[in-house]
């Protein structure tokens, strides 16, 4: 066997090293994706269709990116072993399709957040303009995959389109931050005119739109750091293959976060939906959120008819 010239130990643990790390911390993540779809299906099988379906589809996405990256990382390291057809300098289709599976994960996760705020705010203007932001993001991450099918080199799609990835993180970034601020504006709006079982609900819903929209902000921002400062290497690459597991990710935690609170002391809250669910009560549309106390002997309802709550975690089934 002949012995192949590898590249420098350097240029290895900046770009196979950088990527093989980011597949297996993508492939840990998928684990815990495809656990939080199962108990999505298995506890909530009252959810309107769109919303299963949207859950499937963000899977199907996810497997398929999945597939895609380990097909790259298996390629890079043993077909191409040392580098003897250059390949480290090409960008690798499966590698680039994975850039508009990224995008398209993003994108969806995104719209429905945006939804959510839709819902609780009862307005247009805010909720519309924040929607813009993902599409746009989208047609920047599809942009840059063409134009790097056309160019065949990394080195020449980062030389001629490095623009466009450095704007699309700044982009995301600003759009993740948006929709979390709106988010908490509205819930701790609604806070205030709650008794105070549903302001420990809220500050839940709170901690955890907080927390989420930091994790994915997070690696935007690491995203533009490691793109700026290292160009020549794959760890900025390695961090957008774990951008779509943390979206999808927050995704099913919103909705499997239902569990949790209908398990805080003394709170029922009702399943049924009047806007998405394909069954149960009707309600009137200015009726936004039921707080149900039960004992043995009789049933309290504190209705709470000026909050956005009802609309955000119960008709949209999110409780």
């Amino acid at each position: 066997m002949d012995l192949v010239t590898l590249p420098p130990q350097s240029v290895i643990n900046n770009t196979l090293g950088a990527l093989q790390i980011g597949t297996l911390l993508s492939y840990l993540l998928f684990g815990i994706t495809t656990t939080q779809v199962y108990i999505y299906y298995t506890r909530f099988p009252e959810d309107a269709p769109w919303i299963r379906l949207m859950v499937a589809f963000v899977w199907i996405l996810e497997a398929t990116q999945t597939g895609l990256v380990g097909y790259v990382v298996y390629f890079y390291t043993i077909t191409d072993y040392g580098d003897k057809k250059h390949a480290l300098q090409s960008a690798l289709p499966p590698l680039l399709v994975s850039f508009i599976l990224t995008g398209a994960i993003t994108t969806l996760v995104e719209l429905f957040f945006i939804y959510r705020i839709h819902q609780l705010s009862k307005r247009v203007y805010v909720p519309a303009i924040l929607a813009v932001l993902p599409f746009i993001y989208f047609m920047g991450t599809t942009a840059f995959t063409i134009a790097s099918f056309k160019l065949g080199t990394w080195a020449h799609a980062e030389e001629e389109w490095g623009w466009d990835i450095l704007a699309s993180a700044i982009l995301s970034v600003v759009t993740d931050l948006s929709i979390s601020a709106a988010l908490v504006i509205l819930l701790a709006g609604n806070r205030r005119r709650g008794t105070a079982t549903t302001s420990a609900i809220i500050d839940q819903v709170i901690t955890w739109t907080i927390e989420t929209g930091v994790a994915t902000s997070l690696c935007s921002v690491l995203i533009l750091i490691f793109y700026e400062t290292m160009q020549k290497s794959f760890i900025w690459l390695a961090v957008f293959i774990i951008k779509s597991r943390l979206f999808s990710n927050s995704l099913l935690a919103s909705l499997n976060s239902r569990a949790a609170l209908r398990e805080i002391p003394n709170i029922t809250l009702p399943a049924s939906a009047p806007q998405f669910s394909h069954a149960g009560s009707r309600m009137e549309d200015h009726e936004m959120f039921h707080v149900q106390v039960e004992t043995k002997t009789h049933v309290h309802r504190d209705r709470l008819e000026d909050s956005g709550v009802r609309k955000l975690w119960d008709s949209e089934e999110l409780v």
